[in-house]
């Protein structure tokens, strides 16, 4: 089951203010390409909100959270240097500044957490890290 609502509030002619939560509960088998894939059915939820403050179409400040329990229910653990291994969190904060300073070049900074996973978008599916610290992007387009 996958839902998302998405609502844009405008504060006046420059600014405005949307609200994004988006949920999905999935049950799948587990997948043979994995290393360690015992056979069966899991069960997880990756459910997330964000709140966007935007200034005109140049300016967005964002604050971002999501829950994901996909690698609890596959038994997945993080194993630090030292040899100490943990769960992986089910909730990850963040946030995000973006500026575009010509029409489709954007520079944008981003801080928090993400769960990684598998993404899948418009049939192609692509595997991405977890991450945990910041990131500087710039994107210029010609």
């Amino acid at each position: 089951a996958h839902a998302a609502i998405d609502v844009t509030f405008p504060i006046n002619a420059n600014h405005s203010l949307e609200i994004r939560v988006d949920g999905r509960y999935e049950r799948r088998w587990t997948d043979f390409l994995q290393a360690a894939a015992r056979p069966g059915y899991y069960e997880f939820t990756r459910s997330g909100i964000a709140l966007t403050w935007s200034w005109q179409d140049r300016l967005q400040v964002s604050a971002l959270a999501r829950v994901d329990t996909l690698n609890l229910s596959l038994g997945n653990v993080i194993t630090s240097p030292d040899g100490s291994r943990s769960e992986f969190p089910w909730f990850y904060p963040a946030g995000e500044i973006r500026y575009m300073f010509i029409p489709g070049s954007t520079l944008r900074l981003f801080g928090g957490m993400t769960p990684g996973g598998r993404l899948c978008s418009g049939g192609v599916c692509r595997d991405v890290p977890p991450f945990q610290g910041a990131l500087l992007e710039l994107v210029l387009r010609i």
